[in-house]
């Protein structure tokens, strides 16, 4: 995820953001580039969400378009492809370990 933050958002907004913690306000987003509206309330935003959606979804027609697409975030999909497995991985192996611990608190019952 940091490296999608990394790749869209400009360094010195990204460096506030992941270390400073910094809680950007809506006009802050505005200026900064990283937010193309603003709304009032959760149904504004939603309807300028499923407009912006559906300006987008013209160039989606195009075969071409997604190839370009894929090509400009293959790096960081791959990124967040490896971070899910890993993920995967260390949850599996808590999983492993916590039915081990029931299986010997059952057998000493």
């Amino acid at each position: 995820m940091v490296q999608l933050m990394a790749r869209k958002l400009e360094l010195a907004t990204f460096s506030k953001a992941a270390l400073e913690a910094y809680r950007f306000t809506g006009p802050d987003g505005i200026e900064r580039g990283f937010l193309d509206q603003l709304g009032k309330d959760p149904e504004e935003v939603l309807k300028i969400a499923l407009s912006i959606g559906k300006d987008k979804a013209k160039f989606g027609q195009s075969a071409g378009y997604g190839k370009m697409k894929r090509e400009v975030w293959r790096n960081i999909v791959q990124c967040l492809k490896e971070d899910g497995i890993e993920r995967e991985k260390i949850l599996s192996k808590e999983m492993e370990a916590e039915e081990k611990r029931m299986e010997s608190i059952q057998s000493k019952l």
